[in-house]
């Protein structure tokens, strides 16, 4: 080294310095410190021309098993021969399956033209198959009568990574085909009768080529023979299933036939079943993706056509026990594309994929139809709205997190099972705008199906927002996004409302259970299904979506008398959003109101203050400002209040209320209230007489001057004044008590004002205060609370129908024990006027009898 730096000039050094630095290194007696760098163009330069020149080694079977490690999906290998007989322009692919037991002299005695395996009877391939559809076997062949091979296939399948340069077929790396090497040790290839083998020599490959020594199965006309390295389990029903995918997208393949021991077990094949394609309307116009250095623009029709999948098996054995025969439809959409780059673009992509971009491209879209919706890529059902799949000549692991498929010229990473969106790399750019233009197609064909009749139903919308869900995709989630975004990219799209199909920007989404509450057909709501769908999520990301608010739900309400049942909906919901409510709540409350029930006013909700116990007040009748009581039948009181901000009513409030002018006589007014509120006042007596002394008394007072009790002779019933009626004891019963009116039947029709109308005589008037001054005087009444005069009462009420004077006793206990009996015997199964007190006797409710008993009321 020192003696020919010693003969190189100064010059192709770098300066003096570096002549210097350099014999003072062959001297030996330079440091690291003083040693200056060299420049490694002129190092490299100076070792080409004067140094020795080697080959560098590649230890093949090392670099073949890390490349197979990026192919470690089930079928690859199946995927890349398939998909080398669809760029072929094959249109018949045949998978041979030699069974394990039955591989020894496959060739037969070396009859030509024999098909391989043919010894095999069929009992024997039902034999090795079990339940699952599954076989061992040995060697795998794959045949297609695609063209066949000529010099530069045969130089290019030779050579690794020696990409195929036709810009139009989608292999770029050259390494598919060593996908082979993870099944076998020595494929070899048949075509126009010349034979391809490989072998190993030690860590190299090498192959050796001849003339075909046997003759093609007929109709076939090229053959990748694979001998496994060990014997492979293979399931016939997941082999047909993933081959059922592989022809969705497929330039011309159309049937795959799988053979096990020479026979054919199944069938798949793709067919079109439509006449001729629809031309679909771009919503869009003409121009798909710009972008300075790529654009790409529609150069024909965006049309759709029916096409169907069927797989068939010749028995159950190879079906799995499934069905032995499957049929699939989808409508396919085809989109040609334009392709314009600029030349910077251009030769960055193709130093990369070593050949060119195509001047011409398309992008097509697979939407499965009715009862195959649920069909994945790996074919099947079982799949959701989120199954489809991207496809790059084949499936791929990339999702569209949609149901429909798309298949595009995309440009994968190396093991061509998800799509290149590098940062770094030019080709995401490509990548992403293909991407774009199928959400494109998506729509176009939404759009058509959504102004079909199939559409005009909520069910058949739901089939297509179910296709068109827009879940996130994965491993990438940019693939949901570009399609999501081009999809929602123009005019808001078609969608079902309780109006029909109108736009999305003109319907109304429910909001909070509102919805539930409108009666109005004249807006346009979209279902809550429909606005829980991953369609409408996605729609909202790109579309500003009216949402249906509480200011609508007002106006309709505004001045409309709620029924029960509606007016229960809108508590409910008030008492679940009443915090979220605010300044709202106001505002609600005064547009819902109801008919009270007493007076017959309407009431709005915003003038409650009370909500009274359905336990406690059962059906009497209650103040205009207090909820209905049958309304906590259904809502807790406690709620309810704090919803309402209203307090409770309670026993005395009631009784305090009761005694005013205004709302005792709406409570006697009619027959029914009247005998609600005295079994109020009965049930709680001994309560009212604790809490609300004064306030009772003040009751009874106005109770003692109107007629209030509700009596009943023949078929007439009416109010009558509690000095009007007695009560009685049947006969043979001591414990039925009936309600007598003193008044004869003409007497009971009479009209209430003539008799409210006609003045007592001054004699008994006056008979009537000494009386009531006598029982004042005397107290008579002894210590058990029992009247001392009742015969005086009968006698001088005996023989005649006209009312008997007053009693000497207090009348109010009268009163109410006449109120308390009355109301049981109404509430009876006998009639009006019977009441089994031993039946109904309830908690307290002899105890109240009792009372009244002693205290005179009850006469004999």
């Amino acid at each position: 080294m020192s003696s020919l730096l010693a003969k190189r000039p100064a010059s192709a050094l770098h300066g003096n310095d570096d002549a210097l630095a350099s014999r003072k290194r062959a001297k030996g007696n330079a440091t690291a410190s003083d040693t200056p760098a060299f420049s490694g163009r002129a190092l490299s330069a100076l070792m080409r021309r004067d140094g020795q020149t080697k080959a560098v080694m590649v230890n093949q079977r090392a670099l073949i098993d890390k490349m197979l490690a990026r192919y470690a999906q089930s079928n690859a290998v199946i995927r890349e021969l398939a998909q080398n007989a669809d760029d072929a322009g094959a249109s018949l692919l045949r998978i041979g399956l030699t069974l394990a037991e039955c591989s020894e002299d496959r060739r037969g005695k070396g009859t030509r033209g024999r098909a391989r395996g043919k010894r095999v009877a069929s009992e024997d391939g039902a034999r090795h198959c079990n339940t699952a559809g599954g076989v061992e076997c040995s060697e795998i062949s794959v045949s297609n009568d695609g063209r066949t091979f000529v010099g530069t296939d045969w130089e290019r399948v030779a050579k690794i990574a020696e990409g195929n340069p036709d810009e139009n077929t989608v292999g770029m790396f050259g390494v598919g085909f060593y996908s082979v090497f993870s099944m076998c040790e020595t494929p070899c290839i048949r075509s126009g009768g010349r034979c391809l083998a490989f072998h190993w020599e030690g860590d190299q490959l090498a192959y050796a080529t001849a003339d075909d020594p046997f003759a093609m199965m007929s109709g076939y006309t090229t053959e990748f023979v694979l001998p496994l390295r060990t014997p492979t389990a293979l399931n016939v029903r997941e082999l047909a299933g993933y081959l059922e995918s592989a022809l969705y997208f497929s330039k011309t393949l159309r049937q795959v036939e799988i053979a096990v021991g020479g026979e054919v077990v199944a069938v798949v094949e793709r067919k079109s079943t439509s006449a001729r394609p629809r031309t679909l309307a771009e919503p869009l116009g003409d121009s798909f993706e710009q972008h300075e250095s790529l654009q790409l623009h529609a150069c024909g029709p965006c049309t759709a056509r029916e096409v169907e999948t069927l797989v068939r098996f010749t028995s159950e054995g190879w079906s799995g026990g499934g069905e032995l025969s499957t049929r699939s439809r989808f409508t396919a959409v085809t989109c040609p594309c334009a392709v314009s780059a600029s030349k910077e673009y251009g030769a960055q992509c193709e130093a990369i994929l070593k050949k060119r971009l195509p001047t011409k491209t398309s992008v097509n879209v697979l939407l499965p139809c009715g009862d195959t919706s649920s069909a994945t890529a790996g074919g099947g059902s079982g799949g959701s709205g989120g199954s489809g799949r991207v496809f790059v000549g084949m499936s791929t692991h990339q999702s569209t997190g949609c149901a429909f498929h798309f298949s595009a010229h995309l440009y994968p990473t190396i093991e061509r099972e998800n799509v290149d969106f590098a940062a770094h790399s030019p080709l995401a750019l490509w990548n992403k705008h293909l991407t774009r233009i199928a959400g494109r197609c998506a729509r176009a064909l939404f759009d058509h199906m959504a102004a079909s009749h199939s559409s005009e139903s909520e069910k058949g919308f739901d089939a297509l927002l179910r296709s068109f869900s827009f879940d996130e995709s994965a491993p990438s989630a940019l693939v949901g996004q570009l399609l999501s975004s081009s999809f929602f990219g123009g005019p808001p799209p078609l969608v079902f409302t309780s109006l029909g199909r109108i736009a999305a920007d003109c319907c109304l989404l429910p909001h909070q259970g509102i919805e539930e509450l409108l009666e109005s057909s004249a807006l346009a709501l979209v279902s809550n299904a429909h606005a829980e769908s991953g369609f409408f999520r996605a729609l909202q990301q790109h579309v500003d979506l009216p949402i249906l608010s509480l200011d609508v739900l007002c106006s309709e309400l505004d001045g409309v008398v709620l029924s029960a049942d509606r007016l229960l909906k809108c508590i409910r919901w008030i008492l679940e959003h009443h915090k979220g409510l605010k300044r709202q709540a106001a505002k609600l409350k005064r547009a819902i109101s109801y008919e009270d029930a007493l007076s017959g006013s309407v009431v709005t909700l915003h003038s409650v203050a009370l909500v009274a116990d359905h336990a406690v007040f059962g059906d009497a009748p209650l103040p205009s400002t207090c909820l209905p009581s049958w309304v906590t039948r259904h809502v807790p009181v406690p709620a309810l209040a704090s919803a309402l901000g209203a307090r409770r009513l309670t026993v005395a409030a009631w009784v305090k209320c009761a005694h005013s002018a205004a709302f005792f006589d709406e409570c006697f007014a009619r027959t029914e209230t009247a005998a609600a509120a005295l079994e109020f006042i009965s049930r709680h007596f001994f309560e009212i007489r604790r809490v609300a002394k004064a306030d009772f008394k003040k009751l009874c007072a106005r109770l003692c001057e109107h007629a209030c009790v509700p009596a009943k002779k023949g078929p007439i019933a009416r109010l009558c004044v509690p000095t009007d009626v007695c009560l009685e004891r049947a006969a043979g019963n001591e414990n039925i008590w009936t309600i007598v009116t003193k008044l004869d039947e003409a007497s009971v029709v009479e009209d209430d004002n003539e008799r409210e109308n006609s003045e007592m005589d001054e004699e008994e008037e006056e008979e009537q205060k000494e009386e009531e001054e006598e029982g004042e005087e005397s107290g008579s009444e002894d210590e058990d609370g029992v009247d001392a005069k009742p015969e005086q009462r009968r006698a001088k009420g005996a023989g005649n129908d006209v009312p008997l004077a007053p009693p000497p006793r207090p009348v109010h206990d009268r009163v109410l024990a006449r109120a308390f009996l009355l109301l049981i015997g109404a509430r009876a199964r006998p009639p009006i006027g019977e009441c089994h007190l031993q039946e109904r006797a309830g908690q307290g409710m002899r105890s109240v009898v009792s009372y009244f008993a002693r205290s005179g009321a009850l006469s004999d």
